[in-house]
C-alpha cells in the first residue's frame, strides 16, 4: 500500500510539488525553531529584539529596492514561456531595472546610514549594519527577480530546493557566526543571507542562462516598465 502511494505522488506533478513544498515550509519552520532557541539562549531578548527589528526593516529595504514588482514579473515571464526571443527582452528589462532601483537605494542607505539605524534600531551605533546593507542589496534584489523568472517558468521544483538549501545553510552559518562574533554574528547572517542564497538560485537556474544572452545594462523598453 506504501510502495504505491508513494509511486502514486511520484508520477503525479501537482502531488509531487506539493509535497516538496510542504517539506520545504517544514524545513523552514524547523531551522527557524532552532534559530530562535539559538538566539535566546546567547543573546537574550534584546538580541532577539534586535535581529526582529533587523529582519523587518530588511524586509522593508528589500521591497522598495525591488520595487515590489515581483508578482508583475511572475505573470510576464509566465504569459511568454514559448517566446524565447520576448524572455530574453523581458528578463533584460527586468534585471535593468532591479539592479538601478537598488543601487539608487543603497546610495540612499549608505548617504543616510545614521538615520536609518536609527528609525531601525533606535540607535545610530548599527549604522555599519546599514552599509552592509546596502552593499549587499543588488545582490539580494537580482536574486528576487531570478527566482521569479524561475516561478514564472513553472520551474517550481528548483524553486523549492533552493529554499530548503537555503534553510540548511541559513541554520548552519547562523550557528557558527553566533557562537563565534555573537550579535554581529547573528547580523551578518541576516543580512548576507540572500546574497548566499543567489549562488544556490544561479546553480539551478543553469538551464535558462539563455535568457541572459546578450544582456543590456539598464535597458528600459518603455512598454514594458509601464506594464509592470
Amino acid at each position: 500500500m506504501r510502495p504505491k502511494f508513494i509511486n502514486y505522488i511520484k508520477e503525479n506533478p501537482l502531488l509531487k510539488i506539493t509535497s516538496l513544498n510542504s517539506g520545504a515550509i517544514l524545513m523552514k519552520m524547523i531551522t527557524g525553531l532552532i534559530i530562535s532557541k539559538l538566539t535566546a539562549y546567547f543573546l537574550g531578548p534584546v538580541g532577539i529584539a534586535l535581529i526582529g527589528n533587523l529582519r523587518n526593516g530588511q524586509n522593508l529595504i528589500n521591497t522598495i529596492a525591488s520595487s515590489g514588482i515581483q508578482k508583475g514579473v511572475v505573470s510576464h515571464i509566465a504569459k511568454s514561456r514559448e517566446k524565447k526571443k520576448l524572455l530574453q527582452i523581458l528578463t533584460n528589462t527586468f534585471f535593468s531595472v532591479g539592479l538601478l532601483v537598488s543601487i539608487v537605494v543603497s546610495i540612499l542607505l549608505i548617504v543616510f546610514n545614521d538615520e536609518v539605524s536609527q528609525y531601525i534600531f533606535q540607535t545610530k551605533e548599527y549604522a555599519w549594519i546599514v552599509n552592509l546593507i546596502a552593499f549587499s542589496l543588488p545582490i539580494n534584489t537580482l536574486n528576487l527577480f531570478v527566482l521569479s523568472i524561475l516561478q514564472g517558468l513553472s520551474a517550481f521544483k528548483k524553486v523549492i530546493s533552493i529554499n530548503i538549501i537555503t534553510s540548511i545553510f541559513n541554520l548552519v552559518l547562523f550557528s557558527i557566526l553566533l557562537y563565534f562574533l555573537e550579535l554581529e554574528g547573528a547580523f551578518v547572517t541576516v543580512i548576507l543571507l540572500s546574497a548566499f542564497q543567489f549562488i544556490f538560485t544561479l546553480f539551478y537556474a543553469r538551464p535558462y542562462y539563455y535568457l541572459f544572452k546578450n544582456l543590456k545594462l539598464f535597458y528600459f523598453p518603455k512598454k514594458i516598465v509601464s506594464s509592470l
